[in-house]
């Protein structure tokens, strides 16, 4: 198995963890930038991990690409399973998700926690960073 697939895998089974602000702990609790930080460290890759706020002010885009540029490789389309995403919603305008394969990404929610999202052109269109695995 290559390291972006069990990348996946691990980001697959969080799905069902609970939504918990700067969580950290599969099963128990995770944020968007938590979900790529345990999935990396779950594959032995040790990212630093940094304070952001969630909310008004928040500064979580600059922390996944913090994140991200410390471990990954900045690519571009297509999507291959095992990319770590940053992308901006209206409600969410900074967020952070891992591409599964199958038109799928994880992601955490505030008020759903961590789950399957199938993604479209309108989800591709909101895709600011693809980050690959090295």
């Amino acid at each position: 198995m290559t390291r972006p697939d069990a990348f996946a895998d691990v980001a697959l089974d969080c799905v069902g963890t609970r939504f918990q602000a700067h969580g950290r702990v599969p099963g128990r609790g995770l944020d968007c930038v938590g979900l790529v930080i345990c999935a990396a460290r779950a594959v032995g890759i040790e990212i630093p991990d940094r304070e952001y706020v969630i909310g008004p002010g928040c500064d979580l885009f600059e922390a996944m690409t913090s994140v991200a540029e410390s471990a990954f490789v900045a690519s571009e389309m297509p999507l291959r399973r095992g990319d770590a995403l940053t992308l901006r919603f209206p409600k969410m305008p900074y967020h952070a998700a891992i591409y599964v394969g199958g038109e799928r990404i994880v992601h955490a929610m505030i008020g759903r926690g961590v789950g399957l999202m199938c993604i479209d052109h309108s989800v591709i269109a909101r895709i600011q960073g693809i980050w690959r695995l090295p």
